[in-house]
């Protein structure tokens, strides 16, 4: 996925969607595939989003996790058809510019406390934390973040 390498991804960089119809679709496909039934149920509750290995994605409550697009506004669980309303952070911007300074298997951001805790962190990740890691590792350029 070459296309990581140059942006944090979604669906449109990791599926090749250009709308959230075709993603729906390719999402239908998906779960055919999988000897799932097509159909893609909309969800009333919002998931929030993080970046793990690269991708914004979502933690879906059947276990699984699924794409999200900031671009849509949804996120789209492939194992159990569900299409939830996804939330970012309000930096996502300065967030991915952060992360694009790091290997692509270092990608990871938690900004959800629920999310964070999850994963065994004390609390929600914050933009600052990631500068301060990338500092600590020698990547990137403070000058350029003014």
């Amino acid at each position: 996925m070459q296309f990581l390498e140059r942006s944090i991804g979604g669906p449109r960089e990791c599926l090749g969607v250009d709308s959230r119809e075709a993603w729906e679709r390719k999402a239908k496909t998906i779960r055919v595939r999988m000897g799932l039934p097509p159909r893609l149920t909309e969800a009333a509750e919002k998931r929030a989003a993080f970046v793990s290995a690269g991708r914004w994605v979502f933690d879906c409550p059947c276990g699984s996790a699924g794409l999200a697009s900031h671009e849509w506004g949804v996120g789209i669980c492939p194992d159990c058809g569900t299409v939830y309303g996804v939330t970012f952070p309000r930096n996502r911007e300065a967030v991915e510019a952060a992360l694009l300074e790091r290997p692509v298997g270092n990608r990871h951001y938690f900004p959800d406390a629920e999310v964070a805790e999850r994963r065994g962190l004390g609390r929600a990740e914050r933009l600052s934390d990631l500068r301060q890691e990338n500092d600590l590792r020698g990547l990137g350029s403070t000058k350029e973040r003014g």
